[in-house]
């Protein structure tokens, strides 16, 4: 039985919302945000008719960041503002409203902190806009820095931790010019570089 068929015949039940969570968290996995919204949308009505079955906490930190993710800051001002003290307190959705603020205030050291912990399913939904912000970072270090910056701290605030090759990978693709065997960042030329590509 589809998802879909369950709401066609109106059943509402513990059934109904284990199937439309597992396909919502599919839907993440894969990165089918659209497929993921229509599931959330049908499980904030199931979790208002049926409160004490399933994950509604997680959902609704799944719908925090979905909005934040989308740009729909009038809506998530809409969700803040009906969130009791208990739901903000919940780890998930904490973490949710956490994510909103360090994209707010630009804060990339703390988003990338962050995103290494999500919970549940919730760096699914990260991952497509890790490399955005990730880009907006790399800019807004390389304004900040002249002339140079050494590659482990830039690494660090990407959220590459310590591995090195994967943030060279970037940078490659990136076009950003390291110098003195990739170990400092010329910000000065990948300035430049960055506002050829875009």
């Amino acid at each position: 039985m589809k998802h879909q068929d369950l709401t066609v015949q109106q059943i509402k039940t513990s059934l109904t919302i284990n199937v439309y969570e597992i396909h919502a968290r599919i839907a993440l996995e894969v990165g089918d945000l659209p497929e993921f919204n229509q599931c959330q949308t049908q499980l904030h009505e199931l979790y208002k008719e049926l409160p004490d079955l399933g994950h509604p906490m997680e959902f609704t930190s799944y719908k925090i960041l979905y909005l934040a993710l989308q740009g729909k800051y009038s809506s998530l001002s809409s969700v803040f503002a009906g969130l009791s003290q208990q739901v903000r307190g919940h780890p998930d959705v904490s973490f949710a409203i956490k994510i909103c603020e360090a994209l707010h205030t630009s804060n990339f050291a703390r988003f990338f902190r962050l995103y290494t912990k999500a919970p549940n399913m919730s760096g699914h939904m990260l991952d497509c806009i890790a490399e955005s912000v990730r880009d907006q970072a790399l800019l807004i270090i390389c304004k900040s820095y002249f002339p140079d910056v050494l590659v482990d701290s830039v690494s660090e605030t990407l959220g590459f931790g310590t591995d090195l090759y994967s943030c060279l990978e970037y940078f490659s693709k990136k076009g950003v010019v390291c110098l003195e065997n990739d170990t400092v960042i010329d910000t000065r030329a990948t300035l430049a570089a960055l506002q050829i590509s875009s």
